[in-house]
Parts: C-alpha cells; sequence; structure tokens
C-alpha cells in the first residue's frame, strides 16, 4: 500500500499498491483485489478539463464495444475520489486488465531492429486489435510503439484508447480541424486535421513497422512542418536507403505509407493478408533493397484492391523469395482467429512454386527446343552439299566409266 494516496481503496475493491503511471491525458495505478486479481486503475488528470474527460469516457465505451485478444480488456468502471486529488469528489474511473511485459518502445529501446518474423507476428495481432475496433466504427487516432504492449512470449496488446473515435463520440471530439495524437505516427490526413477513417491506423502502423525492422523513423523528426511535407511527398529512395527488409516488404511498406489513403491497404484484414503473405516467402530471406533499385521505387503505380505495384525490375529481378511453404515456426506466430488467412496464404505459397516449375519446366522444354533447331540450322548446308558431291561421284562412277 502506498501511504502518499490519501485514497487507495477503488470501488470498494481495488487496492493500489505501486506508483502511478503518468500519461499524456491520464494516470495509471497497479491495483489488485481480495482474490489477487492484478489490474490497472485508470483515472484522468487531476486537472483535467471537460474534453480530456469526455476523450477518458469515450474510451470506455471503445473498450466495451470491441472486445478481443489484441486490445487491453475492461474488466470494471465506476465512480470514486481520485488518488492524487484533494477533493473528496468522486470521478469516473477504468479497470484495465494487467497486461504482462514491456511496451513496445521499451522494446525497440531494449534490443533495437528486429527480423522481419518477430515484426511480422507483432504487426499480424495489431491488425487484428484493429480488425475488431474499426469493426466496431472506432478508428485509434494514436497508434505507437508507446500503446502496444508486448507479452514475454511475443502477444502484442493495443492499450490505448485514449483518443479513439467511435460512433458514439462526441462532435467535440471529431471536430475537423482539431489535430491530436503523436506526430511521428500520424497520417498525412490527420495531421492536416482533416476528417480520419481506419487507413489512418493502417498508416501509423506502418511508420512503426518500418522502425521496428530499420531501428529508424522513415520520415525526419523534430519539425513538424518539415514532417508533414515529407509525409505528402515521400522520397522513396531516401526512405529505404539501407533498408534491411526485402524488396517485398518495401512493397508493402510502400502501400501502406501512401500519402493518398486510397493508395493504402482499404482494411486491417487486408493489411494483415499482405503482411502473412510476404511472411510466407521469408521477408528476410530475400536480396536487401539496394540503393539502386530503392531509386526506382518513386515509380511504384496503383495496383488492384488498394495495393501497390512496383515496377518490374523491383518487383521481379531484385525479389528472390525462396520457393518454401511456411515453416512451423511462422504458423506459430498466428493467431486462432488469422488461421483462415495464414491457410491462403500458405495455398497462395504452394501455387507459386507449382507456377515456377511449370514456367522452369517450359522455359529449359522450349531452351533445348530452340538449340536442337539452331543445330540443325547450322549443320544443314554441309550436310547438303556433302550429300551433291557424293551423288556426282557416283553418278561418274556409275554412268561415266568407259
Amino acid at each position: 500500500m502506498i501511504s502518499e494516496h490519501p485514497h487507495t481503496i477503488i470501488g470498494g475493491r481495488w487496492s493500489i499498491y505501486g506508483l502511478p503511471i503518468r500519461g499524456g491525458m491520464s494516470v495509471l495505478f497497479p491495483a489488485v483485489d481480495g482474490a489477487g486479481t492484478k489490474a490497472m486503475i485508470k483515472f484522468s488528470k487531476v486537472d483535467a478539463d471537460e474534453s480530456m474527460r469526455a476523450r477518458f469516457e469515450a474510451e470506455g465505451r471503445a473498450l466495451l464495444a470491441a472486445p478481443n485478444p489484441n486490445t487491453v480488456r475492461l474488466i470494471d468502471s465506476g465512480m470514486d475520489v481520485h488518488p492524487q486529488a484533494s477533493s473528496r469528489a468522486p470521478v469516473p474511473y477504468l479497470v484495465l486488465e494487467h497486461v504482462d511485459g514491456v511496451t513496445l518502445d521499451e522494446r525497440m529501446r531494449q534490443t533495437g531492429p528486429m527480423g522481419w518474423d518477430e515484426a511480422a507476428g507483432i504487426a499480424v495481432g495489431v491488425l487484428n486489435g484493429l480488425r475488431h475496433l474499426h469493426a466496431a466504427g472506432i478508428i485509434h487516432r494514436d497508434l505507437c510503439p508507446r500503446n502496444i504492449m508486448i507479452s514475454p512470449d511475443g502477444h502484442a496488446t493495443i492499450i490505448d484508447l485514449g483518443i479513439a473515435l467511435s460512433p458514439s463520440s462526441s462532435p467535440r471530439l471529431t471536430e475537423v480541424g482539431s489535430v491530436i495524437g503523436k506526430w511521428r505516427y500520424m497520417s498525412p490526413e490527420q495531421m492536416d486535421a482533416c476528417p480520419v477513417d481506419p487507413r489512418t491506423d493502417l498508416y501509423s502502423l506502418a511508420v512503426v513497422l518500418f522502425e521496428l525492422l530499420s531501428g529508424r523513423h522513415p520520415f525526419p523528426v523534430g519539425d513538424s512542418p518539415a514532417t508533414m511535407r515529407a509525409k505528402q511527398s515521400p522520397d522513396w529512395s531516401a526512405i529505404f536507403q539501407s533498408f534491411p527488409g526485402s524488396a517485398a516488404v518495401g512493397q508493402l511498406l510502400i502501400t501502406a505509407l501512401s500519402p493518398h489513403p486510397e493508395d493504402r491497404y482499404p482494411t486491417a484484414a487486408s493489411m494483415s493478408d499482405a503482411v502473412l503473405h510476404v511472411a510466407s516467402f521469408g521477408g528476410t530471406a530475400t536480396q536487401a533493397i539496394a540503393s539502386d533499385t530503392a531509386t526506382t521505387l518513386r515509380e511504384a503505380g496503383p495496383g488492384p484492391q488498394g495495393t501497390r505495384v512496383l515496377p518490374t525490375d523491383v518487383a521481379h529481378t531484385r525479389v528472390e523469395a525462396p520457393l518454401a511453404v511456411p515453416t512451423a515456426s511462422a504458423i506459430e506466430l498466428v493467431s486462432d482467429e488469422n488461421r483462415a488467412v495464414f491457410d491462403r496464404a500458405v495455398t497462395a505459397a504452394r501455387e507459386r512454386i507449382d507456377r515456377h516449375a511449370a514456367v522452369f519446366q517450359a522455359t529449359i522444354r522450349g531452351a533445348l527446343e530452340e538449340r536442337f533447331r539452331r543445330d540443325i540450322r547450322r549443320s544443314l548446308p554441309p550436310t547438303i552439299a556433302l550429300g551433291v558431291i557424293v551423288a556426282i561421284i557416283a553418278f561418274l562412277i556409275t554412268w561415266g566409266m568407259p
């Protein structure tokens, strides 16, 4: 029990036992109940204004609307005295499940860039959480490494919906011209205070994924106008200079980081499909994007269903994906809810193998046939001449003798 708290029992059940964790608009207290269940009690800041309190209440509604394995679970809620307030007036609080592990931000600081398999597993988990939120009409708007928890076994959980938009959000929270969130991870339309839809969350996740793989941000940071200009007119050759991922991963990121929402993946499910498709071929087993290849990325054009297609020399010459069906370790990265999606990726991998085998056989057969015809053409004139000479000699021997 922390004696500095004037009020340490919340809702007659939860006992605060640790120091508070302060966020931008709220504060979290670790707590436990009589049965030993750990949780995090979330209050808005003591000095929160009306809009902050409205967002706080909207977060509780959002968590109730879209429960899923990749979003923090709301255990309880109610009204009680704020542990840090001098006033005894009750205020709303949320009781969130305790999530073991560290934030993705801490994970990146501890170990640096990660490989594709690990990053893809995290991305698929976050996309599963976003899929449920978006299906409930909720847009997160603040997806970043600090708002994603990673458990010891690699499970990803979205933990903060503090500025999420939902169908029940008040007009004040959806007003055009209001910019809230973290500049580094915002989509261009969110930075420009324009209306947003679920594709803004997919953009933010793509920025996170780029950082996970490379250890650096894809755009300039610090000066928000410079960041805005870089996001609106991305220089792909500079962005992918020395990028450690494959060209296939680069294509995925170019699609998700498009400055135009209509050119991005249309849904979290379609982006998850794309991640799994790349994972099925081994995202880091292919040749990395070299500077000469990266210069052609700016020419990427729109493809079907929200995808973007790289030029032929990038998409085929530079991609050397191994022709192999996904391994058991890759399958373990996929949650049960994404099993069907992953099965489709496996089927696609097998079909790709069959196509490559057929093309290879046809190519070899054609090459052999062409070589045979070429050899015939080369040898035919001498053969005919020799035959004519032999025929003349035979004629002379047969008819020319007296």
